[in-house]
């Protein structure tokens, strides 16, 4: 603790002896640094699990990101980008990478996504739900594998979010592929009952 303590110290002096356009730079480098350690860690912790080795007293959800990084399946800026808010990270983090890539290529949409009950639009006094392009991409994405009980858990989700299950169901209720699941659903339902 006291290195620490000392250390942070040390960074504080330095740190504040920056001018501002020293500063931004070292913000955005220690970013980019951020991103290169949690890919370099991802890396670190699918070799020692390839050799049998126990990772131990680290948090399961950090090492579900750092695993699902290592293998390609999230970008190491969502995490960064998205760590302050995990509803938004899980969410952002199922997406395909490439649209993962388009979020964050969206300084707007992050900020959007980050903000408190960012998924409802005012219209006068009232506030109605919309979804966005984010939980239409991710639908969209899910309904080719999803199962009905995945679909349903994350439409849940969203009414949770937009407060609003009408306009939620009316605005996904349109996909094509999300029609499709749901008559799979129904199939799937209806074979239940006669079981």
């Amino acid at each position: 603790m006291v290195a620490t303590n000392s250390l942070r110290e040390s960074l504080r002096a330095e740190i504040s002896a920056m001018k501002d356009a020293e500063l931004r730079s070292a913000f955005r480098e220690g970013l980019r640094l951020s991103v290169e350690h949690i890919t370099r860690l991802a890396l670190i912790l699918a070799e020692l699990e390839k050799r049998g080795e126990r990772v131990q007293g680290v948090h399961s959800g950090l090492l579900g990101l750092l695993r699902a990084v290592a293998c390609g399946d999230l970008l190491a800026e969502t995490i960064v980008v998205f760590a302050c808010a995990p509803k938004v990270l899980q969410r952002v983090g199922q997406l395909p990478i490439e649209e993962q890539e388009r979020v964050l290529a969206d300084p707007e949409e992050c900020e959007r996504l980050l903000q408190p009950r960012s998924f409802a639009k005012k219209e006068g006094n009232s506030c109605r739900a919309s979804p966005t392009r984010l939980d239409r991409a991710m639908l969209l994405s899910m309904a080719h594998t999803a199962t009905p009980k995945d679909l349903a858990a994350l439409i849940a989700e969203m009414i949770a979010s937009h407060g609003s299950a009408v306009d939620v169901w009316a605005a996904l209720a349109q996909e094509k592929p999300i029609q499709q699941l749901l008559a799979k659903g129904d199939g799937h339902a209806s074979k239940e009952k006669r079981a």
